[in-house]
């Protein structure tokens, strides 16, 4: 039987961002680990941030990451439809 890694996930909050008139839910996680990143799942957008940066940091990457993913779902509409 695999041991479970130790990373602790804490969702930091969650919201939702409009896109393309459609409600997506958000939630975004501080992690022990080194880069940051965002990703579409069934459940909404998940975003995941280093827990070692400081808050300006954090804001910059969160911000960036939502940029990212508004520009490329207004792109394709048809993932929203998972």
């Amino acid at each position: 039987m695999k041991k479970a890694s130790g990373k602790k996930r804490r969702t930091t909050f969650k919201d939702t961002i409009e896109i393309n008139g459609e409600r997506i839910p958000l939630k975004v996680y501080f992690e022990d680990r080194q880069n940051a990143t965002g990703s579409l799942r069934s459940s909404g957008i998940h975003i995941r941030i280093p827990s070692f940066l400081d808050e300006k940091a954090r804001n910059e990457y969160l911000e960036k990451i939502k940029k990212n993913i508004i520009e490329e779902l207004s792109k394709t509409p048809e993932r929203l439809r998972t």
